[in-house]
């Protein structure tokens, strides 16, 4: 991750109170290692502040991708805003199409799952909270 060992070991104290991550410094995943045809590539936004309450990512939901990515989930709540494109989300198997400029909060604890509705490219910013 780019960051030496003291950055993990340092005193709380000595961490700095913000972190500007660049675009080109950002590092791009899929939703699943191994798979032909991820559902999504994610970018963390924040990975560098340590101890932060928060986890934030930009999400590009692929055109390649013939369903939804795998339901899954986790502790706390999740916040999805969508940039641009139309985002199909389901929660507990009911699932929302979410257009630009909408949101959505829910809680994570429940199964979810995430596909690109139509085939212009969609992307959105995703905050998790535990």
């Amino acid at each position: 991750y780019s960051v030496g060992l003291e950055y993990y070991i340092a005193d709380a104290r000595e961490r700095p109170e913000r972190v500007v991550l660049r675009k080109a410094d950002r590092q791009r995943y899929p939703d699943r290692q191994g798979t032909k045809a991820p559902a999504y590539h994610f970018e963390c936004l924040d990975f560098p502040a340590a101890e932060r309450p928060m986890n934030s990512y930009y999400v590009e939901f692929d055109a390649a991708a013939t369903s939804s990515a795998a339901p899954h989930q986790h502790p706390g709540v999740e916040l999805l805003y969508v940039l641009h494109g139309r985002l199909a989300v389901g929660v507990d198997g009911q699932e929302e199409v979410l257009e630009p400029g909408d949101s959505m909060y829910f809680d994570a604890d429940r199964p979810h799952t995430y596909r690109r509705h139509g085939a212009r490219p969609c992307a959105a910013v995703v905050v998790t909270a535990a």
